[in-house]
């Protein structure tokens, strides 16, 4: 009786301490596997680790790269200087005067005006490209994209309206041009001069196809009988094909004088240019057509490549950015 009692408390200990043993085993067996876990979760953390770190290293080598691309805190200066200079000018020409703007024409007739405008559009561009680029600014290079394909939108248009109405495009800016300029000749000693400029390098006088004849137009050169002006029925100087005094070198301001009073323009051709500025400045530029067509081409060209650049970076920010917030 007493080894009976002996056998079953023995068999009672050995399922006790077998109980334990396979608890400690339990335990131990959920440890490995939380450990196996924690490394399995610390290696995916350092992979996604070395990723990040990888990702980050060829973004900053490609925004470095687009960021040196990014010649523009040049152009930004220049937009600066051509603000000032606008501005100066206009300051120094119209500092008593009021002007009036009733359409597009009138800004880029009036030279400091266009240099004004011309200015900030390239500081603007520049600014919002070069900060956008060096700070890595999501608005300010959409802004700087935006603004690039407007641009080339508009040169497109006019480009296609051009091409598909050649007559009509030509003499709208014939006759727009052959009027205002014309009439604010005196008016405006800048665009005087670079109507001077134009006449005597394209050897040209007046803008449309009247040639010469548009100088009536202009309240000083009108050939009526009540014009008071001592320049009635007078061209500018720069339509003389010698202006200059043989004797004394200079400039004859009356080698125009009373042109448009000669009925033969056989005869007033031999002391002055007839023909039309756009005429020829067209005829000059025909035979160079394919050079005009390959700058305009290139042109096309860098703005495009400048779109790409920008879109390319949004993108490279837009994907680090993510990738850092977890998105």
């Amino acid at each position: 009786m007493a080894s009976n009692q002996q056998q079953f408390g023995g068999s009672k200990r050995l399922q006790q301490t077998q109980a334990q043993v396979d608890e400690v085993v339990g335990i131990m067996r959920t440890n490995v596997e939380k450990v196996l876990e924690r490394d399995q979760k610390l290696s995916e953390l350092d992979d996604r680790a070395d990723a990040l770190q990888q990702g980050a290293s060829q973004f900053e080598q490609q925004a470095g790269k687009l960021k040196r691309k990014y010649w523009w805190k040049n152009l930004k200066v220049c937009g600066c200087l051509l603000i000032t200079l606008g501005a100066w000018s206009f300051l120094e020409e119209y500092n008593d005067t009021l002007i009036s703007i009733r359409n597009v024409f009138d800004v880029i007739l009036h030279i400091s005006l266009a240099i004004i405008v011309f200015g900030t559009i390239v500081f603007s561009m520049s600014f919002a490209g070069c900060i956008g680029a060096l700070r890595e600014n999501l608005f300010l290079l959409k802004i700087y994209s935006l603004m690039l394909l407007i641009l080339f939108i508009g040169e497109v248009i006019i480009s296609a309206m051009a091409f598909m109405f050649p007559n009509s495009f030509l003499y709208h800016v014939k006759e727009t041009l052959s009027r205002d300029p014309i009439i604010k000749y005196r008016d405006d000693p800048n665009l005087q001069n670079i109507i001077d400029v134009i006449q005597t390098e394209f050897r040209c006088c007046g803008i449309s196809d009247k040639g010469y004849k548009d100088w009536s137009k202009n309240i000083y050169f009108e050939c009526i009988d009540t014009n008071p002006s001592r320049e009635r029925c007078a061209v500018p100087y720069s339509c003389c094909r010698n202006p200059r005094n043989l004797d004394s070198g200079l400039i004859n301001i009356e080698c125009g004088f009373n042109m448009q009073n000669i009925s033969s323009v056989v005869e007033v051709n031999k002391d002055i240019y007839t023909r039309g500025c756009i005429e020829a400045i067209t005829e000059t530029l025909e035979p160079n057509m394919n050079i005009v067509s390959a700058v305009c081409f290139t042109f096309a060209i860098v703005q495009l490549f400048a779109m790409f650049l920008a879109r390319s970076l949004q993108g490279q920010i837009s994907a680090q950015q993510s990738r850092w917030l977890g998105r």
